[in-house]
């Protein structure tokens, strides 16, 4: 990980395994990770930050995406804190794939789903995925089909096109990383297809402001 190079992932500066307490050692990011930067600032843009995966992710939230300037975020962790931690309970269930949830397997397919319920917090402000049921109840409603409600401010495209394709329980008919940065550069400069009419009115008013 210390080799990986994009401006989208924060860099692995070292590993501290002395004493009882094993940490990673990356650069400094004064703004944060990004769940707490929306509830500070109760963001949103015009179309969601995004990056081809280079590598796998497995752990893929907006507590892991730090923000570096309002126009750059990174990806930090990719599974390593609880890697090194070795600490198999405190596992993110609430963003894990079908696949995930019934046999452990990660792939750039459970990163997608990952992807999907990181989308959700970005139209929610990041609230918690699922925060009216309890965590010992999260696996079962989702292998039983339960997925995210539909965000307040996300239009019906934008949650059938951009969320619920991400959350499909066949791997295979989910889609790509590719297609989605496809549609999300296909509608940058459409604020009306991610959010409701009245929500993108007000945006570029404050953006005139």
């Amino acid at each position: 990980m210390v080799s990986v190079s994009h401006p989208n992932c924060l860099r692995l500066l070292g590993v501290c395994l002395s004493g009882t307490r094993r940490c990673l050692v990356s650069e400094y990011i004064a703004n944060g990770s990004l769940d707490c930067y929306l509830r500070r600032h109760k963001v949103n843009t015009k179309s969601a930050a995004f990056i081809e995966p280079i590598c796998l992710c497995s752990d893929l939230a907006t507590r892991n995406v730090l923000v570096k300037r309002q126009d750059l975020v990174q990806i930090t962790d990719f599974g390593l804190a609880k890697m090194l931690s070795g600490d198999e309970e405190h596992v993110p269930i609430r963003w894990l794939a079908v696949e995930t949830l019934t046999s452990g397997r990660y792939s750039f397919k459970t990163d997608v789903w990952a992807y999907g319920v990181t989308l959700w917090e970005l139209f929610t402000f990041g609230e918690r995925p699922y925060a009216n049921i309890d965590t010992a109840d999260v696996k079962r409603y989702v292998l039983e089909g339960g997925r995210l409600m539909q965000p307040d401010i996300c239009t019906l495209d934008a949650y059938q096109l951009l969320l619920l394709s991400c959350w499909r329980e066949n791997p295979e008919a989910r889609s790509s990383f590719i297609e989605l940065l496809h549609l999300l550069q296909s509608r940058v400069g459409n604020p009306e297809f991610f959010l409701h009419d009245r929500v993108s009115h007000l945006l570029c008013a404050r953006c005139i402001l």
